[in-house]
C-alpha cells in the first residue's frame, strides 16, 4: 500500500514523470504537457530556496545554477511542479514508484533464494534485454555546465557496450555499430550479478573491485517517449555529438 509507506501515514502519489532518471526537467512528461514548474524549492539540512522560473528548461538550469553557486554544497532536495490530482493523472506516468519497488523486491528475493537477480529484473520490466554481462574496462569522467558527463565501456571477452551519459545513461552503443542500440528515453541499467545495483556513481569503486556487472536495456512507457520528450533529448544528443534520430528500443 503506497499510501502508508514506513507506518508515517503520509499519502504517496503513484506516478512521475519519466519512468527513469533524467538528466533535466523539460525532458519530463509535466513539461510536455505545459505543466507550470513553479515555484520551485531547494533545501537541504541548513538552507532553503525558492524560485520562480519558466518554461522548465529555464527552471533546471536555475536551479543548476543556485545548487553550484555556493549556498548549497552541491546538494538539495527540490519540490516542484505543484498541481492537482487532475493535472497529475493527464501529464503523469502512472504506477512508476509500484514498479520499482517490485523490482527491487524481486532483486531481493532472488538473492536470499540464491536465484539470479538479473534474470528476476529483467522478468518484471516489461520488453528488456541483457546487453552484456562483463566488467568494467574502461571509465571516463568530466564535470561541466553543472552535470557529470560519462563514458562507460564495459566488455565480456570481445563483446564490448560503450555507455555515454550526462548524469544519467543516454546512448548505448555495440562495438561496431553506426548508430545506438538504446536511446533515452529508454533505459540503460547497471545490475551486479551479486544483486547490487550500480549508479554511474558507483562505477569507479566497482571496476576496483572487478565487479562483473550486466547492462539491461529496457523500454520507457509510451507516454515517456511523446515527441516533446523526444525532442528534448534529442536537443541534448546535439550538443553530445550525436546528430541522429531516435528509433524506440524494443519491438514496434
Amino acid at each position: 500500500d503506497l499510501s502508508h509507506q514506513r507506518g508515517r501515514d503520509i499519502p504517496v502519489i503513484d506516478a512521475s514523470g519519466a519512468a527513469r532518471a533524467m538528466p533535466a526537467l523539460q525532458m519530463s512528461t509535466c513539461a510536455a504537457a505545459g505543466i507550470p514548474v513553479s515555484p520551485v524549492v531547494l533545501a537541504n539540512s541548513t538552507t532553503s530556496v525558492e524560485f520562480q522560473a519558466e518554461p522548465a528548461a529555464t527552471a533546471d538550469a536555475t536551479m543548476r545554477g543556485v545548487i553550484g553557486g555556493g549556498a548549497f554544497t552541491e546538494d538539495a532536495g527540490v519540490a516542484l511542479w505543484p498541481m492537482t490530482g487532475a493535472q497529475a493523472s493527464s501529464s503523469c506516468i502512472g504506477g512508476t514508484m509500484a514498479a520499482a519497488l517490485k523490482v527491487g523486491a524481486a532483486i531481493r528475493q532472488a538473492v536470499q533464494g540464491g536465484h539470479d537477480p538479473i534474470a528476476a529484473a529483467t522478468e518484471l520490466m516489461s520488453g528488456s534485454e541483457v546487453l552484456l554481462t562483463g566488467h568494467i574496462a574502461d571509465i571516463t569522467l568530466t564535470l561541466g555546465g553543472g552535470f557529470d558527463h560519462s563514458i562507460v565501456t564495459l566488455e565480456e571477452g570481445s563483446d564490448r557496450v560503450m555507455i555515454t551519459g550526462q548524469n544519467e545513461n543516454l546512448l548505448v552503443w555495440r562495438d561496431n555499430d553506426t548508430s545506438p542500440s538504446v536511446l533515452a528515453p529508454d533505459l540503460a541499467c547497471f545490475l551486479g550479478t551479486d544483486g547490487t545495483p550500480y549508479s554511474n556513481a558507483d562505477l569507479t569503486p566497482a571496476k576496483e573491485k572487478g565487479a562483473t556487472i550486466a547492462v539491461i536495456a529496457s523500454p520507457t512507457p509510451e507516454a515517456g517517449r511523446s515527441q516533446k520528450v523526444v525532442e528534448a533529448y534529442l536537443d541534448l544528443y546535439r550538443k553530445l555529438g550525436y546528430g541522429g534520430g531516435y528509433t524506440p528500443f524494443g519491438p514496434n
